[in-house]
């Protein structure tokens, strides 16, 4: 059995593997952390700058190719107000604008050609598109009434 000297004194070497692995995990599990309270900052500003209309998010994972998270705002009239990418294989990658996806219909934006490079964006984009004219066919919930109240 092979023995290694190290920080934490002499292990065998099937030892310093796991440790190795524990700390890799939790990076991971810290990046992963991190991500995830960025998208609800983000999430959280969109709502409070666009009270009207309807949000969608679409995600596309990538085996190879880059994963895609996006968050789509469109008005009462189905035009795209915001367009927020993140693309990457990383959990640093951020959100960022895409203005010139941003002033268009919603009908444009599912027929659009993307680049082949680009075919995770196009099906995150129809995911939040699908999304969104859901909501938007569901009929509106009655608001409740002050008057009114429970026997």
């Amino acid at each position: 059995m092979e023995f290694w000297q190290g920080p934490l004194g002499v292990m065998p070497a099937w030892q310093w593997g796991l440790v190795l692995l524990g700390v890799l995990w939790a990076l991971q599990a810290l990046g992963t952390w991190r991500q995830m309270r960025h998208y609800r900052q983000v999430m959280q500003a969109v709502l409070r700058e666009e009270p009207e209309g309807y949000l969608g998010t679409g995600a596309a994972r990538g085996v190879l190719a880059k994963g895609v998270i996006v968050l789509l705002v469109a008005g009462p009239d189905l035009v795209a107000r915001r367009v927020l990418l993140m693309e990457g294989r990383s959990v640093l990658a951020g959100f960022r604008r895409a203005p010139e996806l941003e002033g268009l219909p919603l009908d444009a934006l599912e027929t659009r050609d993307f680049p082949a490079a680009q075919r995770g964006r196009a099906a995150a984009l129809r995911g939040a598109i699908a999304q969104i004219r859901k909501a938007a066919e569901a009929p509106a919930l009655p608001e409740p009434s002050l008057s009114a109240s429970p026997a």
